[in-house]
């Protein structure tokens, strides 16, 4: 936000408004009300996005990344359970992955936001500009209605939204444990080759595509995609045929028989079932907690969804095989254009506002801050417990 009542110069301040924001809900949803994440950043970005999608190298060789990991340190994950356990512990180690930081602290985030200042000892900018200022961003388990519609725009899936922001989609399918079904097929993905995974978000977009295009001339379809939906895995049959096509295709092709095998390596009695529509949303994730870092800071992780990767596009059969490869080149997205597409996603899970950030630290207050956040036990100490953060601490001290 733009205006001056958004700018953090004292954590007292800060917590101040995180006290007034908390009154604010208590006040608009008596009842069930969401629980807020927070996620500070030392630098101003044109997106919020996960590591995995800040390089386009990243993103294209993200199975090769992990496999590698895996291979080379293979003792690191003897103790876990799933490839979302794996996941985080990759992320905890900074290996880039599609697993977006986030804390239930506010004071963490702001922490976070002041770790780094970009002032040198003249109180003299490095960079001109507001970019190195920090920002605190707001997240919670209820879908900002405003960027949900935004999101299905770009993707051409606009008569989703009655479904996503309606009773049938409820918020206990966004905020999730790290052991859930849903959770072991979403970073499952991560997994798949890329030819795999880039294969099956091409199938999911056409499925979804295509339910939008029947919701066009039936708008129940959507909704009565749910009913059918839960009917078929206890095994009723169904006279909706142009359902059962539409899903066999997605469910029965070869990129997603490799994504059950990958899971089933995890989960053994794993049915072969995945409702498309829920992909779309991206859900938060509470990890186990592995280690102290983990439990200090009250960290939980935003799962980003999969992204569909192609433009719009008409493929003829009568071009050449080498004309239809070039048409294809040509039809993916490029790397700007995923990482806008990345970032509308995430946003759907902003608490409200829009693309501003929700508070703003100056560059030049964050020494102070973070003396003030010391004072109060939020230190490198705390936020790094271990050896090397107690030495670093008795080292600038001295």
């Amino acid at each position: 936000m733009k205006d001056n009542n958004n700018i953090i110069k004292h954590v007292s301040t800060y917590m101040e408004k995180i006290n007034e924001l908390y009154d604010e809900i208590k006040r608009e949803y008596p009842g069930n009300s969401p629980k807020l994440f927070f996620r500070g950043q030392s630098q101003q970005y044109d997106f919020i996005l996960p590591s995995l999608m800040r390089k386009d190298n990243f993103r294209k060789n993200e199975d090769k990344m992990i496999r590698d990991f895996l291979s080379k340190d293979y003792e690191l994950f003897i103790n876990t359970n799933n490839n979302f356990d794996r996941l985080a512990l990759m992320q905890h180690h900074q290996l880039p992955t599609r697993l977006l930081d986030l804390t239930a602290n506010p004071l963490v985030a702001l922490y976070f936001c002041v770790e780094k200042d970009y002032t040198n000892r003249d109180n003299k900018l490095h960079t001109k500009g507001p970019q190195k200022n920090g920002e605190i961003y707001i997240f919670s388990d209820f879908l900002n209605k405003k960027n949900l519609k935004i999101s299905l725009n770009n993707d051409n899936l606009p008569l989703f939204f009655n479904y996503f922001a309606g009773a049938i989609f409820e918020k206990n399918n966004i905020l999730k444990s790290s052991v859930s079904d849903t959770i072991e097929i979403e970073s499952s993905l991560a997994l798949l080759e890329k030819n795999d995974g880039s294969g099956f978000n091409t199938k999911l977009f056409y499925f979804l595509t295509n339910l939008n295009k029947l919701a066009e001339s039936n708008k129940n379809a959507i909704d009565s995609w749910h009913c059918f939906y839960q009917q078929y895995i206890v095994g009723i049959k169904s006279p909706e045929k142009d359902f059962s096509a539409l899903y066999k295709d997605f469910n029965e092709d070869i990129s997603t028989s490799r994504l059950y095998h990958l899971i089933k390596t995890d989960i053994k009695s794993f049915d072969n079932h995945i409702n498309p529509v829920n992909l779309y949303i991206p859900k938060i994730v509470i990890p186990r907690e592995i280690d102290d870092r983990i439990k200090n800071q009250r960290g939980v992780f935003m799962l980003l969804p999969p992204i569909n990767e192609d433009k719009e596009k008409s493929f003829t059969s009568s071009k050449s095989a080498d004309e239809r490869k070039e048409e294809y080149r040509i039809s993916q997205k490029s790397i700007d254009e995923l990482q806008e597409s990345a970032n509308d996603r995430i946003n759907i899970l902003r608490y409200k506002d829009g693309k501003d950030p929700t508070f703003i630290v100056p560059d030049d207050c964050k020494p102070q801050i973070r003396e003030e956040l010391k004072r109060i036990g939020i230190g490198p100490n705390f936020i790094y417990p271990g050896s090397s953060s107690v030495a670093k601490e008795i080292y600038e001290r001295y």
